[in-house]
């Protein structure tokens, strides 16, 4: 989730959009993140996040959460449930804890997103019974005034990312941070292998299997480049310690989360039959 002031909004897309223009680019994905247009592409994009984040007029949190842990022990995990739990925490920690209180919030999820708005309503049933039944409600009528009355939503907006480019930023964080945990092995590998100031003479490493492909090269560079932005600036990302980007202090404007069980009946939703439990 990236959050901020609507004052902010229209400037911070112009300039993000210039950036991602001036790389020749229509639109930036994690998933085309190959080439080497797409990888500068990147970087400038993380300077952007990070010279904003560092003057405090924006908000990145990445939410993740281990499938093998166990939380998702036994049974069948509801994927579609367990996404919408995840963004009420996400939406509870986010939109009331770390803006005022008192601000109200539009929302522009791509369009491609697949929450479960009412998994999201169950979640809210249970920390909140306080009702305003005079606010219009929203998302087509599915309960939606508790998520008005709980934080702060006053409209959503299905946007098109190639329209948005604050949710290509969204999509590079996301990429970016699950890739630094699932292959954070073969990022320390490549990293031995490819100093920042290597010496004047060295051995052309061999081609071998175990040589990492264009793909995987061009994310451990943005990684590395990431993670020396964070570390210049302070801004308390850690790569090393958790085997992937985390963040120990949540109320950083980057915040890397990962998502621990807090409790024996913290238990991720499950499909039983036509029912859903564990909530």
């Amino acid at each position: 989730m990236i959050s901020l002031s609507k004052d902010d909004l229209e400037c911070l897309e112009n300039e993000l959009q210039s950036i991602i223009c001036r790389a020749g680019m229509n639109e930036f994905e994690w998933k085309r993140l190959k080439y080497r247009k797409h990888g500068q592409a990147a970087q400038a994009m993380c300077d952007f996040a990070v010279r904003y984040a560092n003057t405090r007029r924006l908000r990145i949190d990445v939410l993740l959460w281990d499938m093998t842990d166990s939380r998702h022990d036994g049974g069948q995990v509801d994927d579609a449930s367990n996404l919408g739990f995840m963004y009420y925490k996400l939406f509870r920690y986010v939109l009331r804890m770390r803006w005022p209180n008192d601000a109200q919030w539009e929302l522009y999820p791509d369009q491609h997103c697949q929450i479960d708005w009412e998994t999201v309503e169950e979640c809210l049933d249970h920390a909140s019974t306080q009702w305003d039944y005079e606010h219009p409600p929203l998302f087509n009528g599915t309960g939606s005034i508790r998520l008005w009355r709980e934080f702060g939503i006053v409209d959503i907006h299905k946007a098109i990312s190639q329209k948005m480019p604050l949710l290509q930023l969204a999509d590079l964080f996301a990429g970016l941070a699950v890739f630094s945990h699932d292959e954070y092995p073969g990022y320390v590998e490549w990293q031995k292998a490819n100093p920042i100031r290597p010496p004047l003479l060295q051995l052309q490493a061999s081609s071998n299997e175990t040589q990492p492909n264009n793909r995987s090269k061009a994310r451990y560079s943005v990684l590395r480049y990431f993670n020396s932005l964070c570390k210049s600036h302070k801004l308390g990302v850690s790569l090393k310690g958790m085997q992937g980007l985390h963040t120990q202090d949540h109320r950083n404007p980057l915040n890397f989360w990962i998502y621990q069980p807090q409790h024996l009946a913290d238990k991720a939703p499950q499909k039983v039959g036509t029912q859903i439990t564990g909530l």
